[in-house]
């Protein structure tokens, strides 16, 4: 109803709660991974196979599917409230947002598609420019 009248749809995305077992693609994302079922998939953006199937199986399934239309773009909203350092991270210092960023934006290239990525996203430190339309964050007013 929304595509129709040429509104294109958006989510603010959170991913640092990794995969619950409640989401509609669980089993394909435990299959990809060869994980036991039953316990939520935790983030780990810096496992490759955990970033594909995150990216490729739980992300993509939100998109235009199979006639069904879905989101156009994601606001990737990484921030967990770390104020001077990243937490949730096994890489020191490297900010899960620039690759959350540079793997939104080039699922298009990856699948083939011929159409340019479209995310919004928070400052996620040196090399972010290149992907997002950025926003300036939570706002405090007094």
């Amino acid at each position: 109803w929304i595509h129709e009248r040429g509104v294109t749809v958006g989510a603010n995305m959170h991913e640092a709660g990794g995969i619950s077992k409640d989401e509609a693609t669980y089993d394909q994302v435990c299959k990809a991974l060869g994980c036991k079922h039953g316990n939520d998939i935790p983030f780990d953006l810096y496992n490759k196979s955990f970033a594909m199937a995150q990216e490729d199986i739980a992300i993509r399934a939100l998109g235009n599917v199979d006639g069904r239309h879905g989101l156009d773009f994601t606001w990737i909203d990484y921030q967990q409230g770390e104020t001077d350092h990243i937490q949730r991270t096994r890489i020191p210092n490297l900010n899960p947002t620039v690759v959350l960023n540079m793997l939104r934006f080039t699922d298009p290239a990856r699948h083939g598609e011929n159409r340019r990525g479209m995310i919004l996203s928070r400052w996620g430190g040196l090399g972010t420019h290149r992907y997002p339309l950025g926003f300036s964050g939570d706002q405090f007013h007094g």
